[in-house]
């Protein structure tokens, strides 16, 4: 109850820079938008990406997942409706940035995306990457993974992190970039890369349906 309260508090302000600033949902602090009496009615358009379990369309063709139950709630106290909208992540980003949805969620925080968007410091749920490797990998450390062909969801959080992270100690890889985690799974599964970058949470409900092992290697928290 704590965290919407402080959501309505901060959001009665931003709201009001929708048309020139676009908002987010980030879930290590989750940004909602903002009400007003004036703002009554207000459709809000969020971009749904397949991110379970925080949010995604189910086999049911309903609307699920922690981030989905939060912001419902909220809707509902403000007397909000909520539409939908279907896009691959990428496609949410340049949605969000050009005006076409007003809320997305799971957007890693970087000060490049700060300057765009607005996120709020309210805590949800912390997630962090990992990177996953087939089963009879050598690959136990960072250093390994030098010359090797490395899977990444284009423009996810954990994948700007994990670049950078390789730049900055000069390990030359080859990147697969695919549209969806799943697609990482996939090519480490069928050995056409070496290793993956997904995040904790992905890892937790899909290793076991591919070929593919943890590693050791975890970053950006």
């Amino acid at each position: 109850l704590n965290l919407f309260k402080q959501c309505k508090k901060q959001y009665a302000k931003v709201f009001i820079m929708r048309h020139q600033i676009k908002l987010s949902i980030f879930l290590i602090g989750i940004t909602l938008i903002g009400s007003s009496p004036i703002l009554a009615q207000q459709t809000i358009k969020f971009g749904l990406h397949q991110n379970k379990p925080l949010n995604f369309r189910d086999t049911d063709n309903k609307v699920k997942g922690l981030v989905i139950d939060v912001f419902t709630h909220i809707a509902e106290k403000e007397n909000w409706k909520i539409e939908y909208v279907p896009c691959a992540w990428g496609d949410c980003l340049d949605k969000l940035k050009n005006g076409d949805i007003d809320v997305l969620s799971a957007i890693g925080y970087t000060q490049e995306r700060h300057n765009i968007y607005d996120f709020t410091s309210n805590s949800l749920i912390t997630n962090w990457g990992l990177v996953v490797t087939q089963p009879d990998t050598t690959i136990q450390s960072l250093l390994d993974l030098d010359g090797k062909t490395i899977a990444v969801m284009k423009r996810a959080g954990h994948t700007v992190a994990f670049q950078k992270l390789l730049t900055n100690f000069n390990i030359k890889v080859k990147y697969l970039v695919v549209d969806d985690f799943l697609s990482v799974f996939r090519l480490v599964h069928e050995k056409k890369a070496d290793a993956g970058v997904v995040n904790r949470l992905i890892a937790s409900q899909y290793i076991h349906d591919y070929n593919v092992l943890k590693s050791s290697i975890i970053f950006n928290p």
